[in-house]
């Protein structure tokens, strides 16, 4: 497993604490911002009275602890289990009982309980520090507040009288000292984790050391067991540029796990010495195999290898690791920035926050250009940060959450003609008239609701005339999915169904809804959406799928029924697009590339695809392919 399938593998998880240290330095600037029972100069008054928002600050911090890392222990679980499985696979053990029950052995430090502790822990140090930064906060606005004022009142004394003073000063020099303070909180953050020396690591780096780590280690033990039990003792370090100090050395050489020493010879008779494993940095953290370390191995025969890796000087060793180095601290510095703006922001700072916004666009673009001098890829991810959700909206009942498994990136629904409707029989009729479907069964909708319907399926129409007309009926449905596409066999044949979940379309406004969907893409559940439509579009992917597999099958119900069962259609589209793409199809890569709903099945693999506004190599060929195959 080499640097970056560790990356890969661990940005999801690490993904989420990036979201909560967020999530929670965005809380913390909007509660400095308040001004109860506007108080100025009162700074005694105002920090008692911001201290005894302690409660409201925990409770929030506790309720995004909760909401967003329930799920980290089995993820990491199911990490451990998919490199396991990887290992095993690419040797072809992968049923071979006797290795899964050594490997079984060798894994129990990893077993869940122990991810499930470690985790707990981690939460524990984010509720205590996040209070101790809102404690720290209210202080720090409260003394750079009174400084300010002595600093200025002298200055000012001879022009404005007391009361004057106190009102205009006080107010610029309480928002520079909510500005200042806000600032520092961010280049604190947000530690999840002191080590023993001291040394306050920040969510997203601890956990995605860690998990990389925790991978790496399971992968390592697949390995060693896989090559033990194929008879091979001594194995081949891998090469590439930009090696740490402590793994050059020893990168395009040879080693004996059981300790020997000796030659071997490879198959064109060329002969290698290698040395115990033990003569290396193994098992120092930052040492070979160690912590982020990118090598790998492969076990060698004797007259049966050819040995392909490269060397490298160490110049250009430490060159090329120099290069990369400098561009994360780029990408650091671009985060820190953004992470400030939109702290700022919260906090009502407009001001404040348009600094960043330019310091955030002067970054990318050093960022940009040391890429192209240096030859580097840039990463746009790296430089993400996770938006905030706002507390002051209506909180969703948690089924619905769920719901959004079928959903995408929000933002404000456009269509290029907007339909107004006053009452539900004039809904009733534009439906048939224009659209060819029944919608009987929304009477229960709100009108404006009913109305943002008809735009999404009049845009979806529009943008996809193969299937204009090709819902029959659209239904409220008491479900988990915001939305679900379904067939109707009758005795007459197919009657395609749109479902509509009852809570959301009934219970919730247009914006409610956006802002759940909104919720589920931040969360990485869904990949990015265009608000509700992209919900509309998700479902037109199932529908081209429908309309696709009853062309192949004609009449033969039974044969499209069984055909969809099992995703045959869609499934053949997915594993065309990685190989295409040159990509494992291992859920690692879909949660990577597109979010963790698409790792459901093939077919909703294809629709988060088709309705992703994300861009990138694997969401890019699905969507050529559902083009050429489905012609949607």
């Amino acid at each position: 497993m080499d640097a970056l399938q560790q990356l890969n593998i661990a940005a999801p998880v690490a993904d989420i604490f990036g979201k909560l240290e967020y999530d929670i330095i965005v809380a913390i600037a909007r509660q400095l911002s308040k001004n109860p029972d506007k108080l100025i100069n009162h700074t005694s008054e105002w920090r008692i009275q911001m201290l005894a928002r302690m409660g409201k600050v925990s409770k929030e911090t506790a309720r995004y602890i909760a909401q967003q890392t329930k799920d980290v222990p089995g993820d990491v679980e199911a990490i451990i289990n998919e490199v396991v499985t990887a290992v095993l696979d690419e040797h072809g053990l992968a049923g071979n009982d006797k290795v899964i029950e050594n490997l079984s052995k060798a894994l129990e430090m990893f077993d869940h309980q122990a991810v499930k502790d470690k985790y707990n822990q981690v939460n524990t140090v984010m509720q205590y520090k996040a209070r101790k930064a809102y404690v720290d906060g209210v202080n720090g606005v409260a003394d750079r507040f009174e400084k300010g004022q002595i600093a200025n009142k002298q200055e000012h004394l001879d022009i404005l009288n007391k009361n004057a003073l106190e009102v205009t000063l006080g107010e610029k020099t309480r928002t520079e000292a909510v500005r200042d303070t806000i600032r520092e909180m961010a280049d604190r953050g947000i530690p999840a984790f002191v080590d023993a020396s001291g040394r306050e690591w920040s969510p997203e780096a601890y956990v995605s050391m860690d998990i990389r780590n925790t991978a790496k280690n399971a992968a390592l033990m697949s390995e060693f067991e896989a090559t033990k039990e194929l008879g091979q003792d001594v194995i081949l370090v891998s090469s590439h540029a930009a090696a740490r100090p402590l793994c050059a050395p020893y990168q395009g050489k040879f080693y004996s796990l059981s300790g020997k020493a000796g030659t071997i010879t490879d198959a064109y008779g060329k002969e290698y010495t290698y040395e115990p494993l033990s003569s290396t940095s193994y098992g120092e953290p930052a040492g070979l195999f160690g912590i982020n370390c990118g090598h790998t191995f492969r076990g060698v025969e004797d007259g049966l290898f050819v040995n392909n890796e490269e060397t490298y000087s160490e110049k250009e060793n430490s060159e090329e690791y120099e290069k990369v180095q400098k561009q994360r601290r780029m990408e650091r510095e671009i985060r820190k920035n953004k992470m400030k703006r939109d702290a700022l922001r919260a906090a009502g700072d407009e001001e404040g926050a348009r600094e960043y916004d330019l310091k955030v666009r002067q970054g990318n673009k050093r960022l940009n250009e040391y890429c192209a001098e240096n030859g580097l890829a840039v990463r746009q991810d790296r430089t993400k940060v996770y938006g905030y959700s706002d507390p002051n909206l209506k909180q969703k009942p948690k089924d619905i959450v769920k719901t959004v498994d079928k959903t995408e990136k929000s933002g404000i629904m456009e269509t290029e003609r907007s339909i107004k409707l006053k009452s539900f029989d004039e809904a009733t009729d534009y439906a048939k008239k224009h659209l060819s479907v029944s919608i009987s069964g929304l009477k229960d909708m709100p009108i404006d609701n009913i109305s943002a319907v008809g735009n999404c399926l009049h845009r979806m129409y529009k943008e996809n005339p193969s299937l204009s007309g090709f819902i029959d009926e659209v239904v409220l449905a008491d479900m988990n999915d915001i939305a679900k596409s379904s067939i109707l066999w009758k005795d007459d044949g197919p009657v395609i169904r749109l479902k509509l979940s009852r809570d959301c379309f009934v219970g919730m406004s247009v914006s409610q809804i956006e802002s759940t969907i909104n919720d589920a893409v931040e969360a990485n559940i869904f990949s990015p959406k265009d608000g509700l439509y992209g919900i509309f579009k998700h479902e037109s992917a199932h529908l081209a799928e429908f309309k696709a597999t009853f062309k192949k099958y004609s009449s033969d119900y039974q044969a499209i029924q069984k055909s969809l069962d099992n995703f045959e259609e869609a499934a053949a589209i997915k594993s065309l697009a990685f190989r295409n793409c040159n990509l494992d199809e291992t859920d690692v890569n879909v949660g990577r590339f597109v979010g963790r709903y698409a790792k459901e099945n093939a077919a909703e693999f294809v629709a988060e695809c088709y309705s992703s506004t994300n861009g990138n190599l694997l969401v890019d060929e699905v969507k050529r392919l559902i083009k050429k195959k489905w012609g949607v």
